[in-house]
Formats: structure tokens, C-alpha cells, sequence
């Protein structure tokens, strides 16, 4: 699961640094974390992010009513 790690921080840095965000990186890694959450069980995507579930489902159901 390490790979997970890598490849959400690395999508957290540059989604981060392609919006110039003052908080970027966490926004990224929370952009990142919930395209995760169709292949993963958010439990898995939760943990290796370091973002609480509950703040994942939020961002999954914001996420969702934007399409």
C-alpha cells in the first residue's frame, strides 16, 4: 500500500501547485483520496491519506452532486 501513499501525494503535489492554492497540497491529496474511492474501500483510502472517513465521504458526496 505504499504505492498508494506515493501516488496521492504526488497527485496532491501537483494538483497543488497547478492551482497555486494556499493550501494546495491538502486539497490535492483530498482530490486525489476520492478518485481513490472507486477502486478502494474508503477505509483503506482513509487511512494511507491521513484523512478522517468521515471527511472523505463528504468530499465523495460533493464530488458526486457536481456531475
Amino acid at each position: 500500500m505504499t504505492w498508494l501513499y506515493s501516488m496521492l501525494t504526488e497527485d496532491a503535489k501537483r494538483e497543488g501547485e497547478r492551482r497555486g492554492e494556499r493550501r494546495g497540497t491538502l486539497k490535492g491529496m483530498e482530490k486525489a483520496a476520492v478518485s481513490f474511492l472507486d477502486i478502494l474501500p474508503p477505509q483503506v483510502v482513509s487511512e494511507k491519506s491521513g484523512i478522517p472517513l468521515e471527511r472523505l465521504k463528504e468530499l465523495q458526496s460533493m464530488t458526486q452532486k457536481q456531475t
